[in-house]
């Protein structure tokens, strides 16, 4: 009894504690803008209608807080989220909406990104050449000074010089966008310029070293366990391998590609995907199953609104009629994609006439200071007429896989105000991960977002892993793994607990890349992780030893002026 009675007595006491306990202070309006547009950073090319919803309500507090920066930079957010959802026009507009914003902020970074996503929406989204060649190349003049935000710039131009035939032109601008990621370690995007030289390669039918590239891409894509863009190079590879000849590792590659992208409604890499199908078919002579494929992507092109492909489809659907006798259904999808030729053509010619009177209102306006130009024509369709006739031309006979585009994104997590937030994203509950590319418009090395008003949506983020180099060539390993770096003679080395491997950094680049949270630089050649020091101690002339956790207990010199710094970067305390 007397059990019951003090059981009873307990529940009580929780309860009235549980009642008569205080919630949480909600956070602060523009540190919750901050947090809103984290997350739908994160989740926006999975999840992109809850990423829109998110992004909405940071513009909308936004707005009200009268913050011209945090303000620009959820227009810039929902500008990424419309591309996504396949709007171009809203996408657009946003886009607009925010470069006016840090145009009277005088930013030149967020401006040259604005115009960057401008570029990618005309190039990729809408098919057309000579406004997105406009604005990919007022980025790169806004972001010369700028390498991680001008590899993205790079990487775009570059698709855009496949796009109308320019390989090697294309090649060139992709292995300078590698480059400059290999210096920051930035992982998802080597993969994506990985999956582009691969395009660029099978675009010049050198499909054996397209299929290597696409496989280095793919590792990374795994290890990141980014799901559309291991849906896209899963479409490289199987183009590349049906070209080479082998068919079926061709279809296995795409059956694991389309279910990706059908679980989780990847629209645009599901059509493709049928597309290659078709293709596949067509090569081995299964042309009913061909031309179902080919109709199925029609259909859905038509219901995802994805008119920037309809082109290719109808092409590819007049040559199986065609090819299966059915000269009636050919020739009517040869009107279809004459049509959708034509109406290119005639964008381009006005796209071309517009950027000539725009070119002449910014002589005559003499203004030293960058200009924007208002307002945008709402028909302002891009390309030019022989550019689109020449990119046709060249997917006549054979086709190829889309370079990956590039996303302006990064991101990272915040933890301690997940309860803001999670109720909006329902069952979508965020985890960390290295990328959602991933790569915004950009996973970048965009600026990460974070709890403060000042912060912005592209500082480069820490990789989870490294490329090194040992004697079969590159592999990966984890951050975590590494002990410490080591300049030795003029190599650059990461050691670790199963050996020690060369990498490309030099010790300046690996200080900025690798996480601050981690990682501390304690003398000129040595990098070390600080979870794999053991302990310290004085040794002579105002100098101090550290030693490591390895086996040998390797042990390293550090200043005292350089201890304190460690202690302050990582908040020792000191009785």
């Amino acid at each position: 009894m007397k059990k019951m009675l003090l059981l009873a007595l307990t529940l009580c006491v929780v309860s009235f504690n549980i009642l008569s306990a205080q919630s949480p202070d909600p956070l602060p309006r523009r540190d919750s803008i901050n947090v809103l547009l984290e997350f739908s950073l994160k989740i926006y090319r999975t999840y992109p209608d809850q990423a829109c919803k998110l992004a909405e309500r940071a513009f909308r507090y936004a707005t009200e807080e009268k913050d011209v920066l945090l303000e620009g930079k959820s227009s810039f957010m929902l500008g990424m989220v419309y591309k996504e959802l396949n709007d171009p026009q809203r996408s657009l507009r946003e886009y607009r909406h925010a470069l006016q914003l840090f145009e009277t902020l005088h930013d030149s970074t967020r401006i040259g990104r604005t115009y960057n996503g401008m570029g990618t929406v005309y190039l990729f989204n809408l098919n057309h050449v000579t406004w997105s060649s406009y604005y990919l190349n007022k980025a790169k003049s806004y972001l010369q000074h700028d390498s991680v935000n001008l590899a993205n710039v790079l990487t775009n131009i570059g698709s855009l010089k496949l796009r109308t035939g320019n390989l090697d032109e294309a090649l060139t601008l992709y292995r300078s966008a590698y480059e400059i990621q290999q210096k920051h370690n930035d992982l998802p995007r080597m993969s994506v310029s990985l999956n582009n030289i691969a395009t660029v390669l099978d675009h010049k039918k050198d499909f054996r070293a397209s299929i290597e590239y696409y496989q280095k891409s793919l590792q990374i894509e795994r290890i990141l366990e980014n799901r559309k863009s291991i849906a896209t190079v899963l479409l490289g590879l199987a183009g590349a391998n049906c070209q080479n000849g082998a068919h079926d590792q061709a279809e296995v590659y795409l059956r694991e590609s389309m279910a990706i992208s059908k679980k989780y409604s990847f629209h645009v890499n599901y059509v493709s995907a049928l597309q290659y199908m078709a293709y596949e078919c067509e090569h081995t002579h299964k042309l009913s199953e061909a031309k179902n494929f080919a109709l199925e992507a029609n259909t859905l092109a038509d219901k995802y609104h994805l008119s920037h492909i309809k082109g290719e489809i109808y092409h590819q659907l007049s040559i199986l009629h065609e090819k299966m006798g059915e000269l009636k259904e050919a020739l009517v999808y040869q009107q279809k994609c004459s049509s959708f030729k034509d109406s290119i053509a005639n964008v381009e010619r006005k796209a071309a006439a517009d950027l000539v009177d725009l070119k002449e209102k910014t002589v005559q306006a003499s203004t030293p200071a960058p200009v924007v130009y208002w307002p945008w024509l709402s028909l302002v369709l891009v390309g030019s007429a022989s550019l689109g006739f020449i990119f046709y031309r060249k997917r006549k006979h054979q086709h190829h896989s889309p370079a990956i585009t590039e996303m302006d994104m990064n991101e990272t997590t915040v933890q301690a105000a997940q309860e803001y937030i999670v109720p909006e994203v329902g069952k979508y509950r965020i985890t960390n991960n290295v990328q959602d590319i991933a790569s915004g418009n950009n996973p970048t090395p965009e600026k990460s977002q974070a709890i403060a008003p000042d912060n912005d949506m592209a500082i480069p983020k820490p990789a989870v892993h490294l490329e090194v180099i040992n004697g079969q060539g590159m592999k990966l390993i984890n951050l975590d793994d590494v002990q410490w770096f080591q300049k030795e003679g003029k190599s650059y080395h990461a050691f670790t607990e199963k050996g020690n491997y060369r990498v490309r950094q030099n010790m300046a680049d690996l200080e900025d890349s690798l996480p601050k949270t981690k990682f501390f630089r304690i003398n000129r050649s040595v990098i070390i992780n600080t979870s794999q020091m053991s302990n310290y101690s004085f040794w002579e002339n105002h100098k101090y030893i550290i030693r490591m956790r390895d086996p040998r207990k390797s042990e390293f010199t550090i200043s005292r002026n350089r201890l304190r710094e460690m202690k302050e970067t990582f908040n020792v305390f000191e009785n």
